[in-house]
């Protein structure tokens, strides 16, 4: 092509170029959203005997929760937290159950 054409005409998107702009924008829109919202699960206040009631990317809100790791139920979680809290014991162990290392890794 000689480049004074191109000077004056630029080249135009094909419609794969326009397609894939428009996933692009579609994705970033969502992982803002993703991360701007603090829940992404609710619990049903109709059902009874529900052990967590909302669980985020970063918090965790539960209404007693029983470690997965103590076998004689003797040790619950309650309330809402923030899932790297170094303050809340045995919340590092409960971490592993909650968010496993397959899913950190993709995340």
């Amino acid at each position: 092509m000689d480049m004074e054409y191109l000077d004056y005409h630029p080249l135009r998107r094909t419609l794969a170029g326009r397609f894939a702009i428009g996933i692009f924008v579609i994705g970033v829109i969502l992982i803002l959203i993703a991360f701007a919202t603090p829940y992404w699960l609710e619990s049903d206040p109709r059902i009874v005997g529900s052990k967590f009631e909302k669980l985020g990317l970063w918090t965790h809100c539960f209404r007693s929760l029983p470690d997965p790791y103590v076998q004689n139920l003797s040790r619950f979680y309650s309330g809402c937290r923030w899932i790297f809290d170094p303050f809340t014991t045995g919340y590092s162990e409960l971490r592993g159950f909650l968010v496993p290392r397959k899913i950190l890794i993709v995340v």
